[in-house]
């Protein structure tokens, strides 16, 4: 075989050499050494992420950093705590020194929405042999009522009377089924499984478990049935007043994720279908649409999006920019997390990690300095954010772009600080309105529900099954959001809409999970003030 490895530079071939050839040897050697080493650490530190993914903790807070970074650079500018950790930490201090320690809490003090039952224990034999009452002991315990599922069997009674005319009356008080006609489903049992399904993210075969476990044989094929039947005749129409109020809105958050799908219906055979979800804006009513479609392109969210105007917080991904009509806002918590994730990967004491921490010191007094303004009225806290937090920015723009001349591009960190660059003008749009957020985590925090639940049943079977889900998941969620109790609330929209044959605009407003109309006893606390 023939040898085609370079002269190496040993006893037996150095003094054929000449110098200029060991010159050029060496630094051809030197070179390829460097190059070697920041492959072998860019893998390292690729190695290292995707096992901190697996198995390392998933908390993105800055505390959680604390062990892995480097004593080398345990200087104050790059571990102390970010101010409102300090804050707490002094708080925390002045609890130990001055709280006196209370007595346990009654139950019922702590669960002022749950009823009291009392249950009076007297001895009135000892008032008879002379005893005087001087007072009462009380004790407490939780109770617990299991469900119970039975059979309503309504009897109307047929009457018939002969008219003078020779024709014969026939009145009876029954009309059928005016809940999901031709189906023997209630109300309170439909609402049940569409809050067990959609709220607690149970699959349909665990709740037809519990059914048996009540004596009661109630087959999933039937309660998807339902629900189905459900979302169309009642909730669809809601669905879609939601969808037509969230798009007079001027500020969404919006966000995408997976959903399998088996039997495609709308012509698509994609491994990946999506489940994108759109919610209204801190300031404004709580409102969350969750949109299946087979893709994840721009075309889904341009056509969801045609008849708005106004800010749209995303994360990075492309889709989301360029909308007509639309001005794209940044989430830098996602910016964080990637600094976060970068620092977790980097192996040793390194220059790269001290420039990350300082950018990550950097990011977190942005977040803190905003949070101090939280309590402003719109225009006061916009006024406030250009005074704070632009110079904060333009310095953590400077740090950004002096850190990517100095960072290996193809690391870790440098991905990292290359994606904050390149993200860095959205991030800033936050300065544009008093009412925008610095991060994208109210459109995080609807899509969680459903990546939950994802788990649990894995897939949907057809594409209008999974049609029906993001309208069902809507309405649930937002009952939530609004601090509804989701059985209660969806009994009574379906006790109230079975009754009509027809909706108009103002009827269903009436009925939306925000509205200001809804019944004082189905919120979990009391009614919300909008």
């Amino acid at each position: 075989m023939k040898n085609t490895h370079k002269k190496q530079l040993n006893p037996r071939n150095y003094e054929a050499m000449s110098k200029d050839e060991i010159v050029s040897f060496l630094i051809e050697e030197q070179t390829r050494n460097n190059e070697l080493e920041t492959k072998l650490a860019a893998m390292q530190e690729m190695f290292k992420k995707v096992m901190d993914q697996h198995y390392g903790k998933k908390s993105e807070k800055t505390k959680a950093l604390k062990d892995q970074l480097s004593l080398i650079f345990d200087e104050v500018e790059v571990t102390s705590s970010t101010d409102e950790e300090l804050e707490s930490e002094l708080d925390d201090e002045k609890v130990v020194v001055t709280k006196k320690k209370q007595g346990r809490k009654k139950i019922s003090e702590s669960n002022a929405n749950l009823e009291v039952v009392e249950i009076v224990h007297p001895m009135d034999e000892l008032i008879e042999a002379g005893y005087e009452n001087i007072g009462e002991k009380t004790l407490e315990k939780y109770r617990y009522q299991p469900a119970k599922i039975w059979i309503d069997r309504h009897i109307y009674p047929v009457y018939q009377k002969e008219l003078e005319d020779g024709c014969t009356d026939v009145k009876s008080l029954y009309e059928g089924h005016t809940f999901l006609k031709g189906s023997g489903a209630s109300e309170s049992l439909v609402a049940s499984v569409i809050n067990d399904k959609y709220a607690k993210s149970l699959p349909l075969y665990r709740i037809e478990q519990s059914f048996k476990d009540l004596k009661a044989d109630i087959s999933r094929q039937t309660m998807s049935n339902w629900l189905m039947l459900a979302s169309r005749s009642y909730l669809t129409p809601l669905y879609e007043r939601m969808k037509h109020q969230l798009l007079q809105c001027d500020i969404l958050h919006a966000d995408e994720t997976t959903v399998k799908v088996i039997n495609h219906q709308d012509g698509s055979d994609n491994q990946k279908s999506y489940m994108w979800l759109y919610r209204s804006g801190v300031t404004q009513p709580n409102i969350l649409i969750y949109e299946y479609q087979p893709g994840r392109g721009q075309r889904y969210p341009k056509e969801f999006l045609e008849d708005f105007k106004g800010y749209l917080h995303s994360d990075g991904y492309e889709v989301y920019k360029n909308l007509d009509g639309t001005t794209q806002v940044g989430c830098l918590a996602h910016g964080r997390r990637k600094i976060v994730e970068s620092l977790k990967s980097v192996i040793g004491e390194t220059e790269g990690k001290r420039i990350g921490s300082t950018i990550l010191k950097s990011i977190n007094h942005i977040f803190s300095e905003d949070k101090k303004l939280s309590s402003l009225e719109c225009a006061d806290r916009k006024t406030k954010r250009d005074e704070t937090l632009k110079p904060l920015f333009d310095a953590l723009k400077n740090q950004l772009s002096d850190a990517n001349l100095k960072v290996l591009p193809s690391s870790v960190l440098g991905k990292a600080i290359q994606y904050n660059l390149n993200q860095f003008e959205s991030f800033q749009r936050v300065l544009l309105d008093g009412r925008l957020e610095l991060t994208n985590n109210r459109a995080e925090r609807g899509i969680k529900p459903f990546v939950i639940g994802r788990k649990n049943w894995m897939f949907s079977n057809t594409t209008r099954g999974a049609k029906e889900s993001g309208i069902m998941y809507s309405i649930v969620q937002s009952a939530k959001e609004n601090g509804l109790r989701v059985e209660p609330y969806l009994i009574h929209i379906f006790e109230s809409m079975s009754q009509k044959t027809a909706y108009d605009p103002t009827y269903l407003d009436s009925l939306l999970p925000h509205s200001k109309s809804l019944p004082d006893h189905l919120y979990i606390k009391s009614k919300p003030s909008r």
